[in-house]
């Protein structure tokens, strides 16, 4: 079974996850760029998935217990409460 990579301490160039550091590599600005591009990218994509979930969850409470238009503001409540999240995470991971 492979080990876990090691994390490294907080620093200027290190990785989001901060499993590499970048201090020595050529453009290493491009590197450090790339990944925090990723880790907004991933940010998004998580927040999407809590949306879509909502959306589902919406849609099987429709059977008859809600109104569609409390089900419309239900949902757009909890994608809005996923993205303020997804923000949070990103700004407690920048440098």
């Amino acid at each position: 079974m492979p080990r876990p990579l090691p994390v490294l301490p907080p620093g200027p160039w290190r990785s989001s996850g901060r499993v590499l550091d970048y201090e020595r590599w050529t453009e290493r600005e491009r590197w450090l760029e790339l990944d925090r591009l990723i880790e907004v990218w991933d940010a998004r994509e998580r927040a999407g998935w809590a949306a879509r979930q909502a959306l589902c969850r919406a849609r099987r409470l429709a059977k008859g217990r809600k109104s569609e238009w409390f089900l419309c503001i239900e949902a757009a409540e909890r994608i809005r409460k996923a993205m303020e999240r997804a923000a949070d995470a990103l700004r407690d991971r920048s440098p």
